[in-house]
């Protein structure tokens, strides 16, 4: 008799978290108290992983710090932009730059599902042709496994907008274009039109 496989937990990896927190100085006024709020104090960093529901309160906090007299849509863009710098900055995030070099942004977009657990346990991506092969359909939503659970919360869209931009056009597609076609709260999915 086997065993049914356990689930794996719902994650955001420290590597996510480490650079989200690169994307700020830490002399930001109010950075301190709003780490604390989040549980990120210094004492609490440096982790390999934290809880899920971590990730959009973290990405939240941030716009709103880093762009406090913009628009929440915009200071999410912005946020989205400026994460996937400080992707491409650090070790790992450098690795997958190069590979999108090499590759390209058709590919990498391709591999969708495979680039969003480089910081997450719990989502997943499916890309689909549209007809004339000029754009595709991109959903990000949680793992099957995850679907329906209530810790589940959406990452924005409006800074996957951003940071799916940002990538793309840095992998060589200077022209790629993102637009979220959709967004359910309530099943944690956003569904975009890319492109290249």
């Amino acid at each position: 008799m086997t065993l049914p496989r356990e689930a794996p937990a719902p994650l955001v990896l420290g590597q996510a978290v480490e650079a989200m927190l690169a994307c700020v100085d830490a002399r930001t006024p109010g950075l301190r108290g709003t780490l604390r709020f989040l549980g990120l104090s210094d004492e609490a960093r440096g982790r390999p992983a934290y809880p899920a529901r971590l990730w959009p309160r973290l990405i939240e906090s941030m716009a709103r710090l880093l762009n406090p007299g913009l628009g929440e849509a915009r200071a999410l863009y912005l946020l989205g932009e400026r994460y996937g710098a400080s992707v491409k900055a650090s070790r790992l995030g450098a690795s997958l730059h190069d590979f999108a070099r090499v590759v390209g942004a058709e590919r990498m977009l391709q591999r969708m599902a495979h680039n969003v657990r480089w910081g997450h346990t719990f989502l997943d991506a499916t890309v689909v042709p549209r007809p004339g092969g000029e754009a595709w359909e991109l959903v990000i939503r949680p793992r099957a496994e995850f679907v329906g659970q209530a810790w589940l919360t959406a990452e924005p869209p409006r800074f996957a907008q951003g940071l799916l931009t940002f990538a793309f056009q840095d992998a060589g597609a200077v022209h790629a274009r993102v637009d979220v076609l959709e967004h359910d709260p309530v099943n944690a999915a956003t569904r975009f039109l890319v492109t290249l």
